[in-house]
């Protein structure tokens, strides 16, 4: 016995789509909002996870930067991070400056303590 015919399961699908995207469409100028008044967003879901965009509001430039980090390799002494780092200027330089580079931390009872050098001088 069917409870919902296959037409109104599908319906049901696109609703619920939909309303999550326009939901971000909505929220959108409220993060604009934030970013204008604190001049940058972090959001860091664990201790070496961190996502972050902030303005760029230089004489001569201005526009958006973005950054991720993410672990790419951890020891028990020392732990390696994956840095991503991105421009995009509105006004000012528009060359691409995107870049990757990977760090490598001291690590103490789950805090990181100073820079060792890159990942590629540990190997």
């Amino acid at each position: 016995m069917k409870l919902l015919p296959d037409w109104l399961k599908l319906r049901h699908v696109f609703a619920g789509t939909f309303v999550i995207f326009w939901f971000c469409i909505i929220s959108l100028p409220v993060f604009m909002l934030i970013l204008a008044m604190q001049g940058e967003l972090v959001w860091s879901p664990n201790e070496y996870r961190e996502y972050r965009v902030w303005l760029i509001m230089e004489d001569s430039e201005r526009g958006l930067g973005w950054a991720t980090k993410n672990p790419l390799s951890r020891t028990l002494d020392h732990v390696c991070l994956n840095n991503r780092v991105g421009f995009m200027f509105w006004r000012g330089n528009n060359e691409q400056v995107n870049t990757d580079f990977c760090d490598c931390y001291s690590y103490d009872s789950g805090i990181l303590n100073k820079h060792i050098g890159k990942c590629d001088e540990l190997e």
